[in-house]
């Protein structure tokens, strides 16, 4: 836990120590046994594709990310760490994915959430589960003759007993949403946890999601700069209304972390 929590906040040497034997060891070992096998899309629907990606706020190189967004064409996009010039960097994103909602960074410590979308954004809502630290941001999207809730979410790294359970208490607040609010729902972002962790377990299980990466346990999201295998940290979870075509981690874009993109359909009522 401690050389994760040193990575995840960016202390590389640090993580470099541990980081190999937990992606070799914990990833091969326990991702498969914990995660649930997702359902492959079958049957008429209304699909949708959904990239995530913590853009980090320190990148400053911002076109490989346009070009990203560019090439998959992606009906909604969540981006976290939304801080700095990123706002106005993002803004040619507008052109394909006019209807946006954020999280302003000076009242989400220091975080920032974005998420654009394609399709008319009905009702945004946020959810504090912890002062001071970032919102939920939930967003209930009209994807073409379907309504899709949309949960944008970045705990907390747990480097500190107060910062995991800042990251608990965060997690169990984004199960309690996903839980109550009828119809398809998606949980995207950075998780800050890998697949096996307690919190994210709960979180999966609480709310009867699935990971969209649950036949690829082995997919790394974290971090672009460490030459070996790394951690999945980043997620996209769904619910039973929501069917799972396709996800694929996208290239290195400058941030610490991959992109991901998920092919997803709207199961029809």
């Amino acid at each position: 836990m401690l050389v994760l929590g040193a990575a995840l906040i960016r202390h590389r040497r640090l993580a470099l120590v541990g980081a190999l034997v937990l992606a070799f060891h914990a990833l091969s070992v326990m991702g498969p046994l914990l995660l649930p096998r997702a359902e492959a899309a079958a049957g008429p629907g209304t699909p949708f594709r959904l990239t995530t990606l913590n853009l980090y706020y320190e990148n400053r190189d911002t076109q490989p990310t346009l070009d990203y967004i560019a090439h998959v064409r992606p009906d909604i996009a969540v981006f976290e760490e939304t801080l700095r010039h990123w706002p106005a960097a993002l803004d040619p994103l507008r052109r394909d994915m006019p209807y946006v909602a954020s999280i302003p960074p000076e009242v989400s410590y220091f975080k920032g959430l974005m998420l654009f979308s394609r399709w008319p954004i009905l009702q945004v809502s946020y959810e504090r589960p912890v002062p001071r630290y970032l919102p939920v941001l939930v967003a209930r999207i009209a994807v073409k003759d379907a309504t899709v809730t949309v949960i944008a979410a970045h705990p907390t790294h747990p480097t500190s007993p107060d910062y995991a359970e800042t990251r608990r208490l965060y997690m169990k607040a984004i199960a309690e949403v996903a839980a109550r609010t009828k119809g398809p729902v998606v949980v995207a972002g950075d998780f800050n946890a890998t697949p096996w962790s307690r919190p994210y377990r709960a979180l999966r299980d609480d709310a009867a999601l699935t990971d969209a990466a649950a036949r690829r346990p082995w997919l790394t999201t974290w971090p672009t700069w460490f030459p070996g295998p790394g951690l999945q940290i980043d997620h996209v979870l769904v619910n039973r209304d929501v069917l799972v075509r396709g996800l694929e981690r996208g290239p290195s874009v400058g941030s610490d972390h991959y992109p991901l993109t998920a092919d997803l359909t709207i199961r029809r009522p």
